[in-house]
């Protein structure tokens, strides 16, 4: 039985825990701050009277087979499903796109889907390809590629969002039911799945930031930072590993490469190419006393934003607390750059005085969120990696690392299965090796 160590408690660190546990290793798991999740978590104090929310606003859809699968087997029961709906609204708050533009919608599904663009082409680039009508391009298509991939259209990968397109028109409405946590994220995802991987013998440790890795005659090392809190410090001072997995944003894993003094590999040198955007959510907490009926949690709502462009407005399902809405600016290059007067306008021209005078309001800015799903990364082979990194005995899994994928719930869990099953086949074939000799 190997002894592995998982640096990095997202969702993509804690799919690699359990199917390793699954294979029967024994696993540590280092997260550096205070709980797990990453930036797909619950924050804690939430908003206003204790309201829940998350670091951002994360959608799940039935197409996500491999989270869901894994909020299964881990007890995670707490979501609700709805059917999701798309509402474009003007600054003034009408609808921005009237029947004449649905039926047109509907007639250029077909071809949108049979025409694929090329791998080096633009979500923009493309659309003006196909001709398609303006106001299903700026109210639709256009905000639906940005939230989707996290990228502004005149740079984000058209390839990627055809695919995409493509895999939501072939599973169905199914496919695009939404699933969202009762409550937040850690409460209903990361706290269920931390319990169930505990049960399987996963040691966790919080506040355990890592430094250096280092290697050792009887294995890997890894040198804690000075914020790590001392009960980690111990474990780290006296642990060896028989390898590790980086379960780390791209930018992360190359800053802990280049202080651990590795040489440098094909999949280290990828991840300093990796660029990032910033997202910013704007929460409000709307008391149940303050408006008469809840808003459907299961439409997105298109937000025309003062300065062009949209942002995306959602709402959660409703509890004791009222209910919490959400703006979100994406692939957003400065997410403070003049972004919070105009998501401020945008909501109100949403939601109206009557929730939005009184309601709690909280903004969360994120420099380095994501990362940009690009047409430039597509065709020059640094959009997706390997989950050997070049280094004997250490390991990658991420959301930036699942071909075809944009930066998603899901891309996260695959890619951490995908590596667990990597490396575990890895060890059995080298002690198949050493039971030969």
């Amino acid at each position: 039985m190997s002894r592995l160590a998982i640096v990095g408690g997202g969702w993509s660190g804690l799919a690699c825990a359990e199917a390793l546990l699954a294979r029967g290793h024994r696993v540590e798991l280092f997260e550096a701050a205070p709980a797990l999740g990453g930036r797909a978590r619950g924050l804690r104090g939430g908003i206003g009277s204790d309201a829940p929310i998350d670091v951002g606003q994360h959608l799940v859809i039935g197409a996500y087979s491999e989270t869901l699968a894994l909020l299964s087997r881990c007890g995670a029961l707490g979501w609700r499903s709805g059917r999701l709906r798309w509402n474009p609204i003007e600054q003034d708050g009408r609808c921005g796109l009237q029947m004449a533009d649905w039926i047109a919608l509907l007639a250029s599904l077909p071809p949108l889907l049979r025409k694929r663009p090329t791998r080096e082409e633009t979500v923009n680039g493309w659309l003006s390809r196909l001709g398609l009508n303006t106001a299903l391009r700026r109210r639709l298509l256009e905000p639906l590629a940005e939230a989707a991939l996290n990228t502004e259209t005149d740079a984000a990968s058209a390839w990627v969002f055809h695919r995409v397109l493509l895999d939501s028109a072939r599973g169905g409405i199914k496919t695009l039911a939404p699933w969202h946590p009762a409550r937040d994220l850690s409460h209903d995802a990361i706290d269920p799945i931390a319990e169930h991987l505990a049960r399987q013998g996963l040691v966790t440790h919080c506040r355990a930031r890592i430094s250096k890795i280092e290697r050792k005659s009887d294995g890997l090392a890894m040198r804690a930072h000075p914020s790590t809190s001392e009960p980690s410090r111990r474990v780290l001072e006296s642990g060896r590993f028989d390898a590790l997995v980086l379960a780390l944003p791209a930018w992360s894993a190359h800053l802990l490469w280049t202080e651990s003094e590795l040489a440098p590999s094909k999949e280290s040198m990828r991840w300093s190419r990796v660029s990032t955007r910033g997202i910013a959510t704007l929460w409000v907490h709307a008391s149940s006393s303050g408006q008469r009926e809840p808003l459907s949690p299961w439409q997105v709502n298109c937000l025309a934003r003062p300065e062009g462009g949209v942002f995306i407005g959602m709402a959660r399902p409703a509890g004791a607390w009222g209910q919490v809405l959400a703006v979100v600016s994406s692939a957003c290059a400065d997410p403070e750059e003049g972004r919070e007067a105009n998501m401020h306008r945008s909501a109100l021209a949403w939601l109206g005085p009557a929730i939005m005078n009184g309601a709690h309001i909280k903004l969360i800015r994120e420099r380095k969120a994501t990362w940009a799903c690009t047409a430039q990364a597509v065709a020059s082979g640094d959009a997706w990696g390997d989950p050997q990194t070049g280094e004997q005995g250490i390991w990658r899994c991420s959301d930036d690392m699942v071909e075809g994928y944009p930066a998603t719930i899901e891309s996260a869990v695959r890619s951490g299965r995908r590596t667990a099953h990597a490396l575990a086949d890895s060890l059995l074939r080298e002690e198949s090796v050493q039971g030969v000799g």
